[in-house]
Parts: C-alpha cells; sequence; structure tokens
C-alpha cells in the first residue's frame, strides 16, 4: 500500500520547510494567510500569535501582544528571530488601542549584536504593561531583549540566564586551504593602507586593537544598560556569567519564577479590569444631581 503524503501548510512570506518524500507543500497565497491565521487565533482568546496582526484594528480590546525570541538572533532575517522586525512588531502593538501590554518569550542563547541597544531603549520606554518571560535560555542577546521588560522571570528551576557580553569567533582556516592546494592572496591599493587592517592583524592572532575597538564598547554598552535598569546586578553578571533561576534571582538579573500561562492569565486578568474600569468610568456621571439646585 502506498503511503499518502502529508501536507505541510506554508505560507509565501515564510521560508519553506524542505521537502521530503513525505511530504506535499500546500502554498497558501498572502491573500489567504490573514483568514486561515485568525482561524488559529481565535480559539486562544486573546494571545496574538502572528505579529503581522498587531496593528489589526479588528483585534479584541484587552489583547496581548505575543513576542516570541526563539533560536539564534539575527537583526534581518526571514527564517531566524529578527530584531528589526521586533522592534517593528513592538511599535505596532503600542499603538493599537485595543493591545494592552506585551509578553516576550525568550529561549535562545543569543546571536548578532547589531540592533541590540536600539531594541532595548524600546522595550524600555514602552508604555504599555511589558513582562518577559526566560524558559530554557535567556543569554547574552537574549537577555539582553528581555531585560528591559517591566518583570523578567523564568519559567523553570534550571532556566539559563545571564551571559552579559560581546564575543566574536574567528575561524582559521588557512592551513586546509594549503593542503587543498589552494591560496589566497588579498591586494590593498597603496591609498588604503588600513582597509580591514584591524581584521586582518586579528587573524594572525594580534587581537588586542579588534577587542578594544569593536567588542568592550558593545560590551560596555550592554552592561550599562542592563544596569540602568537593574541597579542591583552583580558584579559577576556584569562580566558574563550565567546562572541557573534561584542564582540569577540572587544576582538581579531576574525578579523571580513564572510560567509563560501563569503570566499571560495575570495580564489578560489585568486586562479585563482595566477595560471594566475604563467602562465604568464612562457611565458615571461627571456630575453629582444631589448637589444640584433646581430652584
Amino acid at each position: 500500500m502506498k503511503h499518502k503524503p502529508q501536507p505541510t501548510i506554508v505560507f509565501l512570506t515564510d521560508i519553506p520547510a524542505p521537502a521530503s518524500g513525505d511530504q506535499e507543500l500546500i502554498v497558501i497565497s498572502d491573500e489567504d494567510k490573514k483568514a486561515y491565521r485568525e482561524a488559529i487565533v481565535k480559539p486562544s482568546a486573546s494571545l496574538l500569535a502572528y505579529p503581522s496582526d498587531f496593528s489589526d484594528p479588528e483585534i479584541q480590546a484587552g489583547s496581548i501582544a505575543y513576542h516570541p525570541i526563539f533560536g539564534t538572533i539575527s537583526y534581518r532575517s526571514w527564517w531566524r528571530f529578527s530584531t528589526a522586525q521586533f522592534m517593528a512588531d513592538l511599535k505596532a502593538a503600542e499603538e493599537n488601542p485595543n493591545i494592552y501590554g506585551h509578553l516576550i518569550h525568550v529561549d535562545s542563547g543569543g546571536g548578532d549584536a547589531f540592533g541590540l541597544h536600539e531594541a532595548f531603549e524600546l522595550v524600555r520606554d514602552l508604555k504599555k504593561p511589558c513582562v518577559a518571560v526566560i524558559e530554557s535560555c535567556g543569554g547574552s542577546a537574549g537577555y539582553y531583549l528581555a531585560a528591559a521588560a517591566d518583570k523578567v522571570y523564568a519559567s523553570a528551576e534550571f532556566s539559563m540566564v545571564g551571559c552579559i557580553g560581546i564575543a566574536s569567533v574567528i575561524v582559521d582556516d588557512s592551513e586546509y586551504w594549503e593542503k587543498s592546494g589552494v591560496k589566497f592572496r588579498t591586494l590593498v591599493s597603496n591609498y588604503s593602507p588600513l582597509k580591514n587592517k584591524v581584521f586582518h592583524d586579528a587573524e594572525e592572532g594580534k587581537t588586542k586593537e579588534y577587542v578594544e575597538r569593536y567588542l568592550d564598547p558593545m560590551a560596555l554598552q550592554f552592561i550599562n544598560d542592563v544596569k540602568s535598569v537593574r541597579p542591583s546586578v552583580s558584579e559577576a553578571a556584569q562580566q558574563g556569567d550565567t546562572f541557573y533561576t534561584q542564582e540569577a534571582i540572587a544576582a538581579g538579573l531576574i525578579d523571580g519564577k513564572k510560567s509563560v500561562d501563569d503570566v499571560l492569565d495575570e495580564m489578560l486578568s489585568e486586562a479585563a479590569a482595566a477595560i471594566e474600569k475604563q467602562h465604568i468610568e464612562q457611565i458615571t456621571p461627571s456630575v453629582d444631581i444631589n448637589t444640584l439646585n433646581f430652584n
């Protein structure tokens, strides 16, 4: 009996998963995408799982903007988490009056450093409530994006938190290419003696200038940003150490231990209370009729 291929739904704006012999790709147009995603989102009450919907005026009042930060962080990417898209999503959700607050869900050990300071400032300056929850790991860039939230929690006893700092990896594959019979020669104009000099020096083992000029300034900004919102953060945390949940609490990196579901329930309850309060204020008379004189 021939095995029937299982369909996989792929959006045109997403990177398609590699098709195997057991998969049949069904491509849905952009016109159908929104309706399909809304059908998925509606059963989950006010949880917004798709950033493209954050500016939708038909979003239910009291909704929570859900920002997942999973895997390797990139500044711009179609298939990985994108810091640039994250900032756009934050702005869209912040401007939508039907969205009550932001939930940042982190499970990432880090990634690209570019844009993190700007994203940190954006999270820090949000007017709406913002809570971050770190799952298995919130390290380096992952922690940077969560640190400025109003509250930061770890979801489990052995969540890993911290790793503040900047690192760079230089791969020396010259020996491999030499053994393969390939030689590279870089020619630089006489008018450009400093072109990529610091990087070439680092490749040759002379790393002092590279570290001081390119890594130290970003690391110092990272440390100062965290200290600006978490002044009690420990020296060990500032120097790049990574901690399990209880140690991370003691080090001043996070505020406690809470699951994503618990945080979401709390935020939805707060949103419902805020809507009810606003409704009561709207129907409450602005003048006490008992003080009026009808003579």
